[in-house]
């Protein structure tokens, strides 16, 4: 489990070149956890899950870009980590509560596909 608790960790993997990164902001509940768990089962090798449990070490501008506010993900990509979907974590469940792999392999792709 990728969790970040550091700006450290965060700004490594956004210097990953040539990798799609799920970030998953955490709120109180199971659903991030679940969802973060379910996409590392899913993730191919240039892709990467990150559980931020502290929004306080986003800097503003990204906190804007990439959630709304807790319990949201964001799929970033390309050269410059841009932005390609984002919305609240139920996006990523099935109806029973359960994350689903589609939903998460899709958000994965769409970052996948910035240049």
């Amino acid at each position: 489990m990728t969790i970040v608790t550091s700006r450290k960790k965060l700004d490594v993997a956004l210097a990953s070149n040539g990798s799609t990164l799920l970030l998953i902001s955490d709120e109180a509940g199971n659903d991030a956890e679940n969802v973060h768990d379910k996409a590392e089962q899913v993730a191919k090798a240039w892709q990467s899950v990150l559980l931020i449990r502290d929004l306080e070490i986003l800097k503003p501008s990204e906190l804007s870009l990439w959630f709304d506010e807790g319990g949201h993900y964001a799929a970033i990509g390309g050269k410059e980590k841009v932005v390609a979907l984002r919305g609240p974590l139920s996006d990523l469940l099935l109806s029973n509560g359960k994350p689903s792999g589609i939903e998460i392999r899709w958000a994965f792709a769409q970052g996948d596909q910035l240049p």
